[in-house]
């Protein structure tokens, strides 16, 4: 059959599968196999566990239940200019959401404590200098 093409810009919305992508998918399936799901499950909530105690040790409010039954791998913490604070700690490479008046943060398998304590200290630097936004 010949290929028709869509009138108008509709014609460019044709989409090509990311096959190289899928291999890069594969192998890291290989890599969560290797390390076993329950013991990556079991070291991301005990980092979490160590961020909301950090936290509670500097006074900053947790909006994510500290019970570890009800824990996920996200940190959520209530302050104020989050949209702000996000944007100064990406400055430091540190990556979180502005999610209302809290930040949000996710740990995965490659964080550490080091990543934990870094991320605490930095932000303790921006919450004792007033934080503008970046023109």
């Amino acid at each position: 059959p010949d290929l028709q093409y869509a009138a108008g810009a509709a014609r460019f919305t044709g989409d090509t599968s990311p096959i190289p992508s899928l291999y890069a998918t594969k192998a890291g399936l290989r890599m969560i196999i290797r390390a076993e799901i329950e013991r990556i499950e079991t070291r991301v909530l005990s980092l979490c566990q160590l961020f909301k105690a950090a936290c509670t040790d500097r006074n900053y409010p947790l909006l994510t239940p500290e019970a570890r039954s009800q824990s996920a791998p996200i940190v959520s913490i209530g302050l104020k200019k989050a949209i702000q604070l996000a944007a100064a700690l990406k400055r430091h490479n540190i990556h979180c959401s502005a999610r209302g008046d809290g930040l949000r943060f996710s740990l995965h398998a490659y964080n550490n404590e080091q990543d934990i304590a870094h991320t605490l200290d930095v932000l303790g630097t921006l919450l004792s200098h007033p934080v503008k936004a970046k023109t």
